[in-house]
């Protein structure tokens, strides 16, 4: 965006460069190509601007003005090498009367350079832009923002001074000096910029979001909150959920009501459910995050919020459901590949070993250079006892793709071992070693396995010990069951498997087949130990009653008719009851309706207030819809197929189209359009 931004100020402001060459007796602006080139940068055809400013240039090669609209036109395009070329040639041009021009080049440059990294070329290119034309504020504008980011605060702070001097009313010299007093510590003065943003542009969610930061960095919690919410309310914002998290771990219960508050007062506004779900996930409370997630399912449906569901299940160790739920994750997006690892995963903490086998094949078929996906191919082969041979070679393959991922070799040398290859072995356990070295960067470790391998027992305890001092997490726990149980230390080894399984270790069946384990496996209290567990946790599952996600409709498939009326696909359709129709659109990314047909519906009880959320929602005093609205369809059907809670928003335009987007096509399956039959046909319907 900002690209364009650039490319569009350099078009508009071209005028500034017309005196002097008017001096020279050439009007370029007003030539065939000039003209044209201009027309398609306003229409954003920066193939055609860039052919067009070419011949201009071809004909008249010292239109410097041209020189930059291209350098601008390759800029906004990506080509920053020809950009930096063109802008060159603009600067050796441009006459050093048209000071505008001069420092418009300048900036351009330093634009250019700072997208390339070059950040003291940036600085310097910004500043002969100054000092040619001082009064520009856009000018100090970038080269603070330049500054902030390479943590220069004092310069940033001079630059957004000056800015805010030439241009007051501009809201975001504000914004950065307040950004720059919370780096500062200086929250009250950060809290008084923000606030004076907020006045500039009431629009601009992030003056919320930042001063929540202000208020929570104060710990004034509750204006945090608010804050956080309201930007939230404005436009979803990403900074202001951040907030939210952050503010949690200080003062949860306050972050949980709120959230709670705006739940029962947007009920059809997916976000709160989900906020607290990720509150609750963060706080490792997983039940509460699975149903959270699945609640904010039922009001929207969505792949993300059905495969986060299903990690939690994953969590509290119900496997069959988080299967379930990930399933109808991958029936609603097939093509995301990281549903299909996630599955298989699940697959194989369940004991589903061929299906497991088979998602990653196809995790493998999608991301054939992505190291991960052979790692864990070669981990269920080799563990499960399915062959070792191709559980090599996958090994290998993640090995040759990524070769700093320890575990690959682990697990590689841990199958030579076993084959009595120990020279492959050492090797391998050799390379654990210089890419496991310190208990901070990672949350799980390979170096105490690879140490024990190698013989070093002692130091390899000495590692296992520091780790747990590090983090005593259940997995780190059994982790040092593993190590002791290896070491024949079975006393040892049983009790850190006891203390992994009070501390919530669920995977039964791993640790039943795990051969890390199988000293530990003929102590002659282990069977009791893990069946103690095992039932308390179906005990506990069945308590939760959580199994039972069923699936709203068979999966099938259906023909469709549609008309055409001057090129749109239409679609027979009811909304609430209401029959209306469709314009059938692949490309649009949600249900659109215009306000016409909103407020028709609204006035004859096809919709009613609790249906209509969003960040803008209003009603006026004749009784319409105000602009911005989201609202949540109770029950959309066509051609016999039924869709529960579907969100849309409410366009201004009184003309436009009903439109079925990817909000609803993504619901349904893979789709083909027929147009020799006028047919729409849906297979794989959810």
């Amino acid at each position: 965006m900002k690209k364009f931004i650039i490319l569009f100020v350099t078009l508009f402001s071209i005028a500034s460069a017309t005196g002097a060459m008017a001096d020279e007796k050439k009007d370029y602006e007003k030539s065939y190509n000039h003209l044209r080139g201009v027309e398609c940068v306003e229409k954003e055809n920066l193939e055609e601007a860039i052919k067009f400013f070419g011949k201009e240039i071809e004909e008249h090669p010292k239109n410097y003005v041209a020189w930059r609209m291209l350098a601008a036109t390759y800029y906004a395009d990506d080509q920053f090498g020809k950009a930096i070329d063109a802008v060159n040639k603009g600067i050796k041009l441009v006459s050093k009367k048209d000071k505008k021009s001069l420092s418009k080049c300048y900036r351009l440059r330093a634009d250019i350079n700072a997208e390339l990294g070059d950040t003291v070329s940036a600085i310097e290119d910004y500043g002969l832009a100054i000092r040619i034309s001082p009064e520009e504020p856009d000018y100090y504008e970038s080269r603070g923002r330049l500054y902030y980011e390479k943590d220069q605060l004092k310069e940033s702070k001079a630059d957004f001074l000056k800015m805010v001097e030439l241009s007051p009313g501009d809201f975001m010299g504000h914004m950065y000096l307040g950004c720059i007093a919370n780096l500062e510590e200086d929250y009250d003065l950060a809290i008084e910029k923000f606030s004076l943003v907020m006045k500039l542009d009431q629009d601009y969610a992030s003056a919320w979001s930042f001063r929540a930061q202000s208020h929570r960095l104060k710990e004034e919690y509750v204006e945090a909150v608010d804050d956080a919410i309201t930007a939230i309310k404005m436009n979803y914002d990403r900074k202001a959920a951040y907030e939210l998290h952050e503010t949690a771990e200080s003062a949860f219960q306050l972050v949980e009501a709120k959230l709670k508050a705006q739940e029962m007062r947007d009920p059809q506004d997916t976000f709160w459910p989900f906020m607290l779900a990720t509150i609750y996930q963060d706080s490792n409370d997983h039940i509460k995050a699975f149903e959270h997630y699945l609640k904010a399912n039922s009001i929207n449906e969505s792949p993300k919020l059905l495969y986060w569901a299903a990690a939690e299940a994953q969590q509290l160790g119900d496997y069959d459901t988080g299967i379930t739920l990930i399933t109808q994750a991958i029936e609603r997006d097939s093509t995301n590949s990281h549903l299909y690892y996630s599955r298989s995963d699940m697959e194989d903490e369940a004991g589903y070993t061929e299906a497991a086998i088979a998602d990653i094949d196809r995790y493998i078929e999608m991301n054939p250079d992505l190291t991960y996906g052979y790692y864990t191919r070669g981990w269920i082969k080799d563990k499960h006892g399915v062959s070792d041979d191709e559980a090599i070679e996958d090994y290998t393959m993640s090995i040759a793709l990524d070769p700093k991922y320890d575990y690959s070799y682990l697990c590689r040398g841990q199958i030579y071992l076993r084959q009595g290859k120990e020279d492959l072995a050492r090797a391998d356990f050799e390379n654990v070693l210089k890419l496991d070295t310190t208990f901070t960067k990672k949350l799980s470790h390979t170096a105490q396995f690879a140490l024990l391998y190698l013989g070093r027992s002692e130091e390899a305890k000495a590692w296992m010990d520091s780790i747990l001092v590090h983090d005593d997490d259940n997995g780190n726990l059994y982790d040092a069951a593993c190590v002791y149980s290896l070491l024949g230390e079975l006393d040892t080894s049983f009790d850190y498997l006891r203390k992994a399984l009070e501390g919530g270790f669920t995977r039964f069946g791993h640790i039943r087949r795990d051969d890390d384990l199988e000293n530990l496996h003929r102590h002659p209290d282990f069977e009791a130990l893990v069946t103690e567990f095992e039932d308390r946790h179906k005990e506990f599952l069945k308590g939760l009653q959580i199994n039972k996600v069923e699936r709203t409709t068979e999966i099938g498939s259906a023909e469709i008719p549609f008309t055409r009326d001057r090129g749109i696909c239409k679609v027979n359709c009811s909304i609430n009851g209401l029959p209306l129709y469709f314009v059938f659109d692949t490309g649009a990314s949600d249900v659109t309706l215009s306000m016409v047909e909103a407020n028709f519906m609204l006035k004859n009880d096809y919709l009613s207030m609790q249906d209509l959320s969003g960040t803008r929602r209003y009603i006026t005093a004749d009784g319409s819809i105000s602009e911005g609205t989201i609202v949540m369809l109770r029950e959309v059907n066509f051609g016999g197929l039924t869709m529960k809670n579907v969100k849309a928003s409410i366009v201004r335009n009184q003309k436009a189209p009903l439109l079925l987007g990817q909000s609803v096509l993504s619901r349904l399956g893979h789709i083909e359009i027929d147009n020799e039959n006028r047919k729409i046909v849906i297979n794989n319907i959810k």
